[in-house]
């Protein structure tokens, strides 16, 4: 079939178009109630879908935040247990490095700076000030995985 054959078929059908037959008020009246059904059947499945859409966002967002509130209590415990002490040497975490930890620890929990200036980490925590919920536990747990990389850890007994 050339092209100019299925242009002839396209031209013949846009001459038998009757755009008048597709206005509901021109239609017998049970054929107009089956397509008042059909279009409020539409109208629920394309809510439905949207519907299912949000719920699957939402679902997305929940896992994310479980993850990282996952992640982030890993590090927080793992931290616990930085710098290696054992055969191979002894490796610590610099204090510098534990306070910024502490300021993001006391950023992610209790939000901004509070005033409490009787912590070591209050200097730091100050710098922290808008920083959100999120950003601070991302950047521990960042900081954390760049620490334990470089320093190492000590498992508890019986981990494997």
């Amino acid at each position: 079939m050339s092209d100019s054959d299925s242009s002839d078929e396209l031209d013949i059908l846009k001459n038998d178009f009757d755009p008048t037959r597709l206005d509901p008020s021109n239609l017998p009246t049970e054929l107009r109630k089956i397509w008042v059904k059909w279009r409020l059947e539409d109208k629920e499945r394309q809510h439905k879908a949207l519907e299912k859409e949000a719920l699957w966002q939402r679902r997305k967002e929940e896992d994310e935040k479980l993850w990282r509130d996952r992640d982030f209590a890993n590090a927080v415990h793992k931290m616990s247990l930085a710098g290696y002490k054992g055969e191979h040497g002894n490796f610590t975490v610099p204090e510098e490095s534990k306070l910024h930890l502490h300021a993001l620890y006391m950023q992610v929990t209790l939000g901004d700076y509070d005033e409490n200036s009787h912590l070591n980490c209050a200097e730091v925590w100050k710098t922290f000030i808008g920083k959100t919920k999120i950003e601070a536990q991302r950047e521990f747990i960042r900081l954390a995985n760049q620490l334990l990389t470089k320093y190492g850890w000590n498992p508890p007994s019986g981990w494997r």
